[in-house]
């Protein structure tokens, strides 16, 4: 195979660079990872990623909210067909994984699409409401100054310390 003609320094740089690239092979695991981290691969395993984490017993989130909050009707954003099909797709998808459960809310968000450099549509959600009548659950974080000097004597940690 001949090489091109390149009009420039640059170009010739950019093309010698590319031919580089897809000559590299793909790493393996153990390339990639020291040896010492292999026995928590399980943390980022894939299948992890699409489902939530466990349900502990005695530990529950929810949002409290201001007594004087009205729940109010939010904006429909119109779709088009392409929006319509990709909502569809997201929606089946998030409930089949769980992400997505039967809510008994009194408010809802507006649910939108933004369209992405390479064409995809990335799905947005208009919290603006909600956040304003959302009580901030705000505390001061510890100075990390001030926790190393309360544990550097500390000989054993547990999950509870941290």
């Amino acid at each position: 195979m001949t090489q091109p003609k390149f009009s420039n320094k640059a170009q010739q740089f950019a093309m010698a660079g590319a031919h580089r690239e897809v000559e590299q092979k793909k790493k393996s695991f153990e390339e990639l990872v020291l040896s010492y981290l292999y026995d928590l691969t399980n943390i980022f395993a894939t299948d992890m990623l699409n489902k939530l984490p466990p349900e502990w017993p005695g530990i529950h989130h929810w949002i409290e909210t201001k007594p004087s909050s009205i729940p109010k009707t939010s904006k429909i954003y119109p779709l088009s067909e392409k929006g319509q099909s990709v909502v569809k797709a997201f929606i089946n998808k998030n409930v089949r994984k769980g992400f997505i459960l039967e809510s008994k809310s009194p408010q809802v968000s507006g649910f939108f699409f933004v369209g992405k450099k390479s064409g995809e549509l990335s799905p947005c959600q208009d919290y603006k409401y909600i956040n304003d009548w959302t009580i901030k659950n705000s505390y001061p974080l510890p100075l990390p100054l001030t926790l190393i000097a309360q544990l550097h004597d500390v000989k054993y940690f547990t999950k509870m310390d941290v």
